[in-house]
């Protein structure tokens, strides 16, 4: 299926007529440097990523509850933290609990 994802009706059709077991979101475009050139590509890509993200989150709602998402994203949406990016196990303590985390 080739289409966009701002444009619920073509989710709606693609969603009802493959049924998917579960959808692996890459359609959103990254946020910098592309959305500070201008205002216009900063509503674009805004558009585009809040508006894309919860069209499919709808369409799975309404067409296929049992549908798993995986929605993926990228340094260059989120930026580089300030922290080291811990990989493995990671335990953490929040208001004197302990749980360590994949």
């Amino acid at each position: 299926y080739i289409g966009d994802i701002c444009d619920f009706e073509f989710l709606s059709e693609t969603f009802k007529s493959f049924e998917p077991d579960s959808v692996v979101h890459f359609g959103e475009q990254r946020s910098a440097p592309y959305s500070m050139i201008d205002r216009s590509r900063a509503v674009f890509t805004q558009n585009n990523n809040v508006i894309g993200t919860l069209n499919v989150l709808f369409a799975i709602k309404e067409y296929r509850e049992e549908c798993h998402l995986v929605k993926l994203g990228t340094m260059g949406e989120y930026g580089t933290p300030n922290i080291d990016i811990e990989e493995g196990y990671i335990t953490i303590t929040h208001n004197g609990r302990t749980d360590t985390l994949p």
